[in-house]
């Protein structure tokens, strides 16, 4: 054999699912913005925390109609960093308030909650990594990744990130670009191994920014 035979790469099949989980959920996302923009804002309403089910139910799994103390007890026994489990927690407890709230959601709280929950996804995607199983067999899986301290300015721009996708997704080309500016200063105060990291997510952002201006 004059040229050993290359290994098949194969993608283990929950690697595509969390990916197509996350890709639909930001997609709804959008679509729960434009309704707010053209005031139908019960409907939004009822959109969000449909959204907040199916994404949780199939991106941890857990059965949808789990209660907010089911959730957080699913999240808290993930290997998640300290940081988004609490922001996770923070955002479940809002979540209870409002939905028992006997004013109901305000129309500009409904947005700001869209906007935090796409940040939670984003940042929750961004914590996990592909790894090869203990087993050392060669499919590639997806799993929770170590707890690793970052800098303030790298956990901005990731919160910004997500905010900007939203923007993406909702065509919102001037908060978008206002965004964009915003992670170029962090991104300035980064070391050079964390520029080169975090680079790839900053153009993707660029590109779908400049999709939508054009």
């Amino acid at each position: 054999m004059l040229f050993p035979k290359k290994k098949k790469k194969v993608v283990h099949h929950e690697t595509k699912r969390k990916e197509s989980v996350y890709e639909k959920t930001t997609a709804r996302i959008g679509e729960g913005i434009g309704k707010l923009g053209i005031g139908k804002a019960q409907e939004s309403k009822d959109h969000f925390f449909e959204t907040v089910r199916l994404f949780f139910t199939e991106f941890m799994p857990i059965h949808y109609q789990f209660t907010f103390e089911e959730l957080k007890k699913e999240v808290d026994g993930k290997r998640l960093s300290p940081e988004l489990k609490d922001r996770i927690g923070k955002f479940i407890e809002e979540l209870t308030d409002s939905e028992y709230h006997p004013e109901g959601i305000q129309e500009e709280k409904i947005e700001k909650f869209y906007i935090h929950f796409g940040q939670l996804v984003e940042m929750l995607k961004s914590e996990l990594i592909v790894m090869q199983p203990h087993d050392n067999s060669p499919h590639l899986s997806f799993n929770f990744g170590p707890m690793i301290k970052e800098s303030d300015s790298e956990q901005k721009i990731k919160v910004l990130l997500a905010e900007g996708h939203t923007y993406v997704v909702s065509k919102d080309v001037e908060r978008g670009r206002e965004t964009y500016e915003e992670i170029n200063k962090h991104f300035n105060s980064l070391d050079e191994k964390k520029k080169a990291e975090i680079y790839p997510k900053i153009m993707e952002f660029y590109k779908k920014l400049l999709a939508i201006h054009n």
